[in-house]
């Protein structure tokens, strides 16, 4: 049986042993302790001809699985793909964006700010070529090095995990500098993160959230 993870083996490198030699079948993709949705790509004599995450099909489901580190996978030989939306991309190209996403990813991850990091937007910094929104510049303005993530979640108003994403991708372009605050409060070794601004708890101070859950 041809199966294990992709934390041991990359989905990359999966799929191209999977085409070279020709297989026919689905990759079959879960998260650990997660089997609820239908995550998988299919192949056809080694092509890969469509990919499934959840309810998205074709490359757009294939990015969302390169959103995925770790997942296990186990290959079903012969079994029919639902459609064959991939069918008109080369394999060797689909795997290659499947390598790259997956390390684009990676590199996001890595550069996550943490709630009471301090943002410090770089204005002399070159920006041809940047894809954001208006709103998501707006909040370059707003990170004048006086603020930390929980502050600039709480005056826009967002959950931090969210924009803790989009500070992410600039700071991956150069545009926003992270330095570390203090660490945040803890009760009895438990860690609290704020997740929805304008929201406190019972105690009428900062709200408390351990793992996503407001304490009272």
């Amino acid at each position: 049986m041809f199966a294990g993870s992709t934390s041991q083996i990359p989905l990359a490198e999966v799929c191209r042993l999977l085409s070279a030699s020709n297989q026919t079948g689905v990759l079959n993709l879960t998260i650990p302790q997660n089997d609820q949705n239908p995550l998988g790509i299919y192949f056809h004599l080694g092509q890969i001809i469509e990919a499934q995450c959840g309810a998205a099909t074709g490359l757009d489901g294939l990015s969302d699985l390169c959103n995925y580190h770790d997942l296990n996978f186990v290959f079903e030989v012969g079994a029919a793909a639902p459609s064959q939306t991939l069918a008109v991309y080369p394999t060797a190209k689909l795997i290659e964006r499947i390598r790259q996403q997956v390390k684009d990813n990676e590199m996001l991850k890595s550069s996550l700010p943490e709630p009471n990091d301090i943002l410090i937007y770089k204005s002399d910094t070159d920006m041809t070529g940047l894809e954001a929104s208006a709103d998501q510049l707006g909040l370059l303005l707003l990170c004048n090095g006086s603020r930390t993530l929980l502050d600039l979640a709480k005056q826009v108003n967002q959950n931090p995990t969210d924009l803790a994403r989009v500070i992410a991708r600039f700071r991956l372009a150069g545009i926003i500098e992270v330095k570390k605050g203090a660490a945040p409060a803890a009760n009895n070794g438990t860690a609290y993160l704020p997740d929805a601004p304008g929201v406190t708890g019972s105690s009428g101070g900062t709200p408390r959230y351990w793992r996503g859950k407001l304490v009272e």
